[in-house]
């Protein structure tokens, strides 16, 4: 349909042109900073004060300051991470920390007060109210001295997260085992890893502790001490995080004290949907409840498994303890699989292999939301295995955006699933958007395709699949809580100062009910956890929120009237995805839903 492909951001970076443009945006985005502090506080305006920060992020239209930064993330080139990485020292993940002066804050407050916010267009409302916002957690009375420690501590902390994410990203820790000690793994996957070479019993093999394949031990190694060992070696990764971790704890609850707030986490809730740490807190633990008698449930059939998995295999392979260790969990889950002999589910996985995958999800959200993904096969990414695709509207054929692919993992790239957003677009207060993963036949139907044969997989295997329950989705469910509760723990202590590593076991076990060590072994786990420490700092908790509103979503319009029924998609596109940020979150999820966004949905499949 469409004759050319317009070419998205250009990937052809140096480190030196990272530096001209670091450069380029720090200056102007200063000089706009104080050209507004030279407008008098009575003649300041929305559209001369306030109006023009919304755009400090994209101030280049061809290459916005998070495309540089992002390079630190993806690049293969270590000279070019290096240059992003310093762009990121320079310009902070949190602009308005340092752009809003006191000065700056004085005009947004007399706009604020002086506006009539009501008349004003919704999405601009939104923006006033967002930089109020900014200015109120910053505590606009600050001293000289005080203002001088904000901006000190933000350096410090932009200093440590980067360094925190620099050693996680170059981590290549690794376990060594023998052909032995992997009994259990497939052929195929031991013919993956990479070895001294040895073709007898002196052969030795690698596994990555952040690979994929170190995942395929969890599950399929056999001999308990194999397993131990490559979860033991996960969460005692980057042991220079340690001190790093306990600094970020430190110097935000110190900055949260400085600018009013009792701590971090009343910080960074401000302006979301949750609001406070006690509304979050009153949500972790509701979930909590509902969650533990179906997860101790769940956990005593995986004991069930564990004695039988050691009267087959044999007390060597198997120890005597019944705990359920982190490690215990995928091999154990794997087995009760393969307890139906009627599925074989490697034969599933054959049904769905990573390109049939990508095109029937893309197509999915054509029919849904009237798009089209077209690929350009031309224009140069940051690593060869990326596909970039320019996405369309189909009923204006007007070119929307880009859509860039980095699927699979590599050294040096950011070790977890993530969603970079390159350009502004829309984002919900939380932070987040989320959809439910929900196996419904039909569209599990679309994506399917044999590697071999191309054909889609049959409805007796695939009612088979779906059809056979499983024993661990509380406990998956009761983990995420205990991580989000771990997480507001850290960030709401009245001191700022807390043993972060005993306690995250601790208090993990004790909600999640899972362990993940046995007595007297030391473990570091939050020393390699991205999340807690430097992007969702005291928002863990949003992906286990945001999953309730998508069920809502879900079930009451999309199951109800079509899974892939395209009025309901473009509606949904029209009155949630397009709007974004202009409108608040609730609303628009109400104008969709017809009514209150509600958790019974969400509830109800605990159950």
């Amino acid at each position: 349909m469409y004759d050319h492909c317009r070419a998205a951001i250009n990937w052809n970076f140096t480190p030196q042109k990272v530096s001209s443009i670091t450069d380029t945006h720090s200056e102007n985005a200063w000089k706009l900073i104080r050209k507004i502090e030279a407008i008098p506080l009575t003649s300041a305006t929305f559209q001369t004060a306030v109006a023009p920060l919304g755009l400090i992020e994209n101030d280049a239209p061809i290459i916005p300051i998070r495309v540089v930064k992002f390079l630190s993330q993806v690049s293969p080139d270590p000279h070019l991470r290096e240059a992003s990485l310093s762009a990121g020292h320079r310009i902070p993940e949190y602009l308005m920390d340092s752009y809003l002066t006191n000065k700056v804050c004085c005009l947004i407050e007399w706009v604020y007060r002086t506006t009539d916010r009501e008349a004003m267009d919704p999405e601009d409302r939104l923006l006033l109210e967002a930089m109020h916002g900014y200015c109120q957690a910053k505590k606009s009375d600050l001293t000289e001295q005080e203002e001088e420690r904000v901006l000190i501590t933000n350096r410090q902390l932009q200093h440590l997260e980067t360094q925190f994410m620099e050693n996680v990203q170059g981590s290549t820790d690794t376990c060594i085992f023998t052909r032995e000690e992997l009994r259990g793994l497939p052929q195929k996957v031991l013919d993956s890893l990479r070895s001294n070479g040895a073709k007898d019993k002196s052969i030795r093999y690698h596994v990555e502790t952040n690979s994929p394949e170190a995942n395929h031990v969890l599950v399929s190694a056999e001999p308990e001490t194999t397993r131990r060992k490559m979860a033991l070696a996960q969460i005692q990764r980057c042991p220079e995080n340690i001190a790093i971790m306990e600094d970020l704890v430190g110097l935000r609850h110190e900055l949260a004290q400085i600018t009013g707030h009792p701590n971090h986490a009343s910080v960074r809730l401000e302006g979301t949907l949750a609001q406070t740490p006690e509304c979050v807190h009153q949500f972790l633990i509701g979930l909590q409840d509902r969650l533990t008698p179906k997860a101790q449930a769940e956990l005593e059939v995986l004991k069930t498994f564990k004695r039988q998995a050691r009267q087959e295999l044999g007390e060597e392979v198997i120890s005597g303890d019944d705990t359920i260790y982190d490690w215990d969990r995928p091999f154990l889950l794997q087995r009760q699989r393969k307890s139906n002999p009627e599925l074989d589910y490697s034969n599933v996985s054959d049904y769905f292999p990573a390109d049939c995958i990508t095109q029937g999800i893309l197509g999915v959200f054509q029919t849904l939301f009237g798009l089209e993904f077209v690929e350009d096969k031309v224009t140069p990414t940051w690593h060869t295995s990326v596909r970039t695709f320019e996405v369309w509207d189909s009923d204006t054929q007007g070119l929307m955006g880009h859509l860039h692919l980095d699927l699979f993992p590599r050294e040096h790239k950011f070790p977890n699933s993530a969603c970079f957003m390159l350009r502004s677009g829309s984002r919900l207060p939380n932070g987040t958007y989320s959809t439910p993963a929900c196996a419904i036949p039909e569209v599990l139907k679309l994506l399917s395709g044999h590697y071999q044969t191309g054909e889609p997989i049959s409805d007796e295997l695939l009612d088979q699949w779906l059809n056979y329950p499983t024993h661990s989705h509380a406990l998956t469910y009761l983990e995420g809580v205990a991580l989000s509760i771990i997480d507001q723990y850290i960030y709401t202590l009245p001191d700022g100062a807390v043993d972060i590593h005993f306690k995250w076991s601790a208090m993990k076990e004790d909600i999640a009910l899972i362990k993940n060590t046995d007595a007297g072994t030391q473990v570091w786990p939050a020393a390699s956890q991205c999340g807690i420490a430097v992007k969702y700092d005291a928002r863990h908790y949003s992906s286990l929120w945001a999953k309730i509103y998508a069920v809502d979503l879900f079930y009451t319009r999309f199951l109800k009237e079509g899974i892939l029924n395209s009025q309901v998609g473009r509606e949904f596109r029209l009155k949630v995805l397009m709007p974004g940020a202009s409108r608040d979150a609730r609303e628009l999820m109400k104008d969709f839903l017809g009514r209150e966004p509600r958790s019974d949905a969400f509830l109800r499949r605990l159950e």
